[in-house]
C-alpha cells in the first residue's frame, strides 16, 4: 500500500472530524428546540389552567353572593337568565285553551270542590302539569266525555281543577256541549 503524506491524511481526518461535529450540532440543535417547544407549550398550557381556575372561582364567588333562585310551582320549568349580578326567571308552561264558554275553575278536581271562577271560551290557562290518574265521566249535554280532571292557572294568577274535555292544545269550539 502505498503511504500517504502526512499533511493529507490529517485534512481526511479534520473533514471525518468536521462532518461528526456538525451532525453532533444539527442533532443538538434539534433535540434543544423540541425541548424549548415542548416546555413553551407546558408553561402556556399551565398559564392557561390557572386563569379558568381563577374564572370558575369568581362564578363561584358570584353565585355564593346573589340570593337563590326562585322556586317553581309544581311540574313548572325555570327559564333563567344572567346578565352581570341580575337573574331574571321566566316560567315556562304550556298553554290550554277554554273549548267551553262558562267552564268551571274548582278547587279540586271533582264536581263537588267549590268553585274559583268560570273560564270563557278560547280563555287561554297556563297547564300545571298535573292531571288526574282516574276518568271521570260528565255529562255534557248531548256528550258525555271520558276525561280526567287537569290542574290550571288562569290569568288572574287562580289556580284550580277543569274538567279535561273543557280545555284543549287548540282554540276550538266542544260540540254538543249545552250551557
Amino acid at each position: 500500500m502505498a503511504e500517504q503524506p502526512p499533511g493529507r491524511l490529517i485534512k481526511i481526518e479534520f473533514i471525518i472530524s468536521a462532518v461528526i461535529l456538525l451532525g453532533i450540532l444539527i442533532w443538538g440543535t434539534q433535540r434543544c428546540n423540541r425541548t424549548y417547544t415542548d416546555a413553551r407549550a407546558d408553561r402556556e398550557q399551565t398559564i392557561r389552567q390557572a386563569y379558568l381556575d381563577s374564572l370558575e372561582l369568581r362564578l363561584r364567588d358570584r353565585e355564593a353572593e346573589q340570593p337563590p333562585p326562585a322556586t317553581a310551582p309544581p311540574g313548572a320549568t325555570l327559564d333563567t337568565i344572567r346578565g352581570g349580578s341580575m337573574q331574571i326567571i321566566r316560567e315556562r308552561l304550556t298553554p290550554l285553551y277554554s273549548t267551553i264558554d262558562g267552564l268551571n275553575v274548582r278547587e279540586g278536581p271533582g264536581i263537588n270542590y267549590g268553585l274559583v271562577g268560570r273560564l270563557e271560551l278560547f280563555e287561554e290557562v297556563a297547564f300545571l302539569n298535573e292531571v288526574t290518574d282516574s276518568t271521570e265521566q260528565i255529562n255534557l249535554g248531548s256528550i258525555t266525555p271520558d276525561e280526567p280532571w287537569v290542574k290550571i292557572r288562569t290569568r288572574k294568577g287562580r289556580e284550580g281543577w277543569v274538567y279535561g274535555a273543557g280545555v284543549d292544545f287548540y282554540k276550538r269550539e266542544l260540540p254538543g256541549v249545552e250551557n
